[in-house]
């Protein structure tokens, strides 16, 4: 399943629910992911290979959080951050089939919104990061 094809089964609603449940913090940025929410179910999805990916992990205080991060279809042993994509390409990317066994639909985009937005809430804010701290763009 592809990241467009998952987010097509809820309303934002449900999804910002689901973010504020899991990051309680959020809330305070609400318009923020409303306007990425808007602006992701306009654009059209880039072609790709690339596996979105969940685990949980433990911190070095032993707290557990979920790592979201990409791999290449081919590369399984090799995993990338995906805070720099822009929103065409999270679109485009396939959910993981052991992402999709592990947690709940609403948790992945959840967590996956999070992710994206860690830089900005628009692409053209996570350009000027790229630009800002002179990293090549792939997408």
């Amino acid at each position: 399943m592809k990241f467009h094809e998952l987010l097509s089964q809820f309303t934002d609603e449900k999804v910002l629910k689901q973010l504020f449940i899991l990051y309680p913090d959020q809330v305070k940025n609400i318009k923020g992911y409303k306007f990425c929410l808007k602006e992701l179910r306009k654009l059209e999805p880039s072609i790709s290979d690339d596996e979105i990916w969940l685990e949980i992990n433990i911190d070095e205080h032993d707290n557990k959080f979920v790592d979201v991060f990409g791999k290449t279809y081919e590369g399984k042993d090799e995993h990338f951050g995906l805070d720099f994509n822009l929103r065409e390409k999270w679109l485009g990317d396939f959910i993981a089939e052991e992402t999709l066994k592990k947690f709940k639909l609403i948790e992945i985009l959840a967590h996956c919104l999070y992710e994206m937005t860690f830089w900005g809430f628009t692409n053209a804010k996570i350009k000027k990061q790229i630009k800002m701290l002179g990293l090549r763009n792939e997408n």
